[in-house]
This record gives structure tokens, C-alpha cells and sequence, in this order.
């Protein structure tokens, strides 16, 4: 069955939430980002701010949250390097990680893979299979086939029409 999601009436694609509590209930990691001058574990810890009062100050709960996504992506010895000095498959493995330490429910991957080599895609899918597991929606945007082999659900999209 195709569906437009063009046809569909406004309301049916709007949230009534604020940006902090949207932030708390999904994770969206865009395909295109900007290497800013900062740390892999601050970076990181980026995922907690809608956890955070003002000032932002970290609570043992938000560390935790990162260190644990580190370990997730293999990354904890890269901490306390500079973003800009690692490699496009390391950043990568950072950014997903910023995006696992926000901890919520649904999370949002458009094209995860890139940068990555053959072993560490097979990583990343195995870490979405896991999530998923554990009960999050994980939803993923891949032009690659090979991908498809871990989902639940495979939708194409062409034109604007869904299948």
C-alpha cells in the first residue's frame, strides 16, 4: 500500500511538544555534521542537555549515560581527544554515541554507515538490532541494501510516495 505523506493533513505530522521534551523522547542523528573544536566526551555529553537545568551542570546520572555510550561504540580511549583530530568513521562513532546517551525512546539515524568501514557498519547494525531489543524505535535511513537485512520494517521511498 503506497501512502503520500504530502496527502496527509497537517495535524497528523505535528507534535504539541516543546524542543526539550521532543528532545527526550528522540534522538536524531542528521547525516550532514559540522566537526566543532571540542572533546569526545563533551561532545558526548551534548546528548544529555535536555536533561539539564540551568546552569548546565552535570550530574553523576549524565556522565554515567556517556561513558556508557562510549563503551557502547568502542570509543572510551578517544575522551579527551579533539573531535577535529580523529577520523570520519571515529567521529561518526562519536556522534552516534552523543546520540545514545540521550537515552530515548525512539532514535533517528539518517545514513549511520558513513565513514564507516565494512566491520564497524556490521557493528552499528548489530547495535541497532540491540536497541531495538531493548525496546527503542530505531529508525534508520540507508541508501545501502545491505542494511534491510536488520530491520523489522523496510519502507522505500520514491518520489514522495512510500511503500
Amino acid at each position: 500500500m503506497m501512502k503520500d505523506f504530502n496527502s496527509m493533513p497537517p495535524a497528523a505530522h505535528r507534535l504539541e511538544l516543546s524542543g526539550r521534551e521532543l528532545a527526550k523522547k528522540v534522538a536524531f542523528l542528521p547525516q550532514n555534521r559540522t566537526v566543532p573544536e571540542i572533546t569526545v566526551k563533551n561532545l558526548v555529553l551534548h546528548g544529555r542537555f535536555p536533561y539539564l537545568s540551568y546552569p548546565r551542570r552535570y550530574r553523576q546520572e549524565d556522565l554515567a549515560a556517556a561513558e556508557a555510550a562510549m563503551k557502547k561504540m568502542g570509543i572510551p580511549e578517544l575522551a579527551d581527544r579533539n573531535l577535529s583530530t580523529l577520523s570520519g568513521g571515529q567521529r561518526q562513532k562519536v556522534y552516534i554515541a552523543m546520540a545514545l546517551a540521550q537515552d530515548t525512546p525512539v532514535v533517528l539515524l539518517d545514513e549511520p554507515n558513513t565513514f564507516l568501514d565494512i566491520a564497524h557498519q556490521l557493528q552499528l547494525m548489530e547495535q541497532a538490532r540491540t536497541l531495538a531489543a531493548d525496546g527503542k524505535t530505531v529508525v534508520l535511513v540507508s541508501h545501502r541494501k545491505s542494511t534491510m537485512g536488520i530491520a523489522d520494517t523496510v519502507y522505500s521511498v520514491e518520489h514522495g510516495r512510500m511503500s
